[in-house]
């Protein structure tokens, strides 16, 4: 067999496979699923994949995920679903990197595993025109540490708008002989439409450490953070949980969600040394002036309801500081988390005598933040593989947008939010966005560069439910979820997004949707 023929392979496949050959695309990719037509046990996903303005609508296939010689090996088919090879979608901007973009997450053991970075599929002896042609689908490999406990079942995270294969099989694998390289001479327009090639494999041991991260799940509640000092108090309400995006009438749930922080105004604020001074704060979007009046009536509603609940006992100030008192820096890596902090109502009062206040330590504001230990043993089982093939959205929303620092861009949103599901220790949210009016500016249009601040909470107890992330430092980088998101920046374009939560307690039947500018999508049911 000569080398060429070597890398032009047929295609494998986990039980249930799908080996159909590959689709040719459309003549303009814009309107991308999370999922084909294939039987779900085939493990087969389209989205849209790469970064930007490197992207392209593809199909991934989960085509093996095996044990062999002491390591984890993932082996992925992709396919280029346009009609033409898209510009600069090549080795710089790699739209399918196994190394860089594909994760491993054992939802039961609480585990995320990145593949080795030297060893696994090489592409550096392709041609920038042999890459990621229309039609041609690509094997690639990557290599990963071995899974703690021999998990049967796992979940495979994919790039850009692929998302995630729960319910994957860890199979015995046995060991394969890849290509090293390229052959030094390919016919004229290699590879050609219909074509399977092997890419080749960089194999032996992995020259670093593995990458085996412990995952970090926490609720919180309405209340962001508590500064105390010697005689006053002030108790910061996260407004994202309270009011929909950019208003200032309160929820149907507020009261609810506020009866501890009612509760505790009642037990601990001072009613004859007046006032409680109700402070409302937004982010750094949108104009001063703007800012400053919704910053004004938010503190108005929530005075409203404290003199409703707490009597004619109180005096209350109110003010609005719109945007220029941040808690967050806003600009950084993690601009979307920076403005949820900075969406907030302060409520100030000095205690009463009998209350001891107990200072924060170096003058850092306490966080009401809890991070929760799940036992494996009491972990639900990982999830099925799900596809939104058939599945309907639970709820939709849409959301105008403009950008004052990007040229006066505008873009009107459609989100569509499905149902949750349990993967082991975690709740899976997904959802599907479809953006139309200027493209896309080269960022998460959202504030973080591939990243989103999305939520979910649950309304009668204010418990709110963030993003899990890796045991490192809390960042964007370090969530789990779609990363480089959204890949497509052309008005029009559908792609599908996903985060894991913390999983609610087995009784909790369905969650509230936050998704920021989008607002608060309520009864959104957990698959069972």
């Amino acid at each position: 067999m000569s080398a060429l023929a070597a890398l032009t392979l047929g295609g494998c496949g986990l039980a249930g496979g799908n080996d159909e050959p590959a689709a040719s695309g459309t003549p303009k990719p814009k309107q991308s699923t999370d999922s084909s037509s294939a039987p779900a046990a085939a493990f087969v996903k389209e989205g849209f994949v790469g970064s930007w303005s490197a992207h392209q609508n593809a199909r991934v296939k989960i085509a093996e995920l095996a044990a062999v010689d002491g390591m984890t090996r993932l082996t992925v088919e992709y396919t280029s679903l346009a009609d033409r090879p898209i510009a600069d979608v090549g080795k710089n901007d790699n739209a399918m990197s196994v190394q860089h973009f594909f994760r491993v997450l054992d939802p039961v053991q609480q585990l995320r595993y990145t593949p080795y970075e030297k060893i696994g599929s090489d592409i550096w002896d392709f041609y920038e025109e042999e890459l990621w042609q229309p039609g041609v689908t690509y094997t690639l490999v990557a290599f990963l540490p071995p899974l703690e406990g021999s998990p049967q079942r796992v979940t495979v995270e994919g790039p850009g708008g692929i998302g995630e294969f729960a319910g994957v099989p860890v199979v015995q694998g046995k060991p394969q002989n890849y290509p090293s390289a390229l052959p030094e001479e390919r016919a004229e327009g290699w590879p050609r439409k219909g074509e399977n090639v092997m890419v080749p494999v960089t194999t032996g041991e992995p020259d670093e450490e593995p990458v085996i991260t412990k995952l970090v799940s926490q609720v919180e509640t309405v209340v962001g953070r508590r500064e105390t000092d010697s005689d006053r108090e002030t108790v910061a309400l996260r407004a994202d949980v309270l009011f929909a995006f950019d208003k200032a009438d309160l929820s149907r749930h507020a009261k609810g969600v506020l009866g501890d922080v009612i509760k505790e105004t009642r037990e601990r604020a001072d009613p004859d040394k007046p006032p409680i001074t109700i402070t409302g704060h937004t982010d750094g979007v949108g104009t001063d002036r703007y800012n400053q009046t919704l910053s004004e009536d938010r503190a108005d509603a929530v005075r409203d309801l404290l003199a409703t609940e707490l009597g004619s006992d109180y005096e209350y100030k109110t003010r609005g500081k719109g945007s220029t008192d941040p808690a967050e820096a806003e600009g950084g890596d993690d601009d979307a988390w920076a403005r949820s902090q900075n969406r907030r109502v302060e409520i100030s009062y000095t205690f009463k005598k009998d209350v001891a206040a107990e200072p924060e330590p170096e003058d850092e504001p306490e966080t009401e933040t809890k991070t929760l230990t799940v036992n494996p043993a009491d972990a639900a089982p990982p999830a099925s593989f799900h596809s939104l093939t058939h599945a309907k959205p639970a709820a939709e929303a849409t959301f105008d947008q403009k950008y004052f620092f990007s040229g006066n861009q505008e873009h009107s949103w459609k989100l569509q939010v499905y149902p949750f599901y349990r993967d082991g220790a975690y709740l899976v949210a997904r959802f599907r966005t479809t953006h139309q009016g200027d493209d896309l500016p080269g960022n998460n249009p959202f504030g973080t560069e591939g990243s989103f601040e999305f939520s979910a909470f649950e309304p009668k107890t204010g418990t709110i439910y963030p993003q899990v992330y890796n045991g490192q430092e809390k960042s964007y980088v370090d969530r789990v979820g779609s990363r480089l998101w959204p890949a497509a920046l052309a008005s029009g374009s559908t792609q599908y997004g996903y985060f894991y939560i913390p999983a609610p307690p087995e009784e909790t039947t369905e969650l509230t949707f936050n998704g920021g500018g989008f607002g608060l999508l309520e009864g959104i049911p957990i698959e069972k």
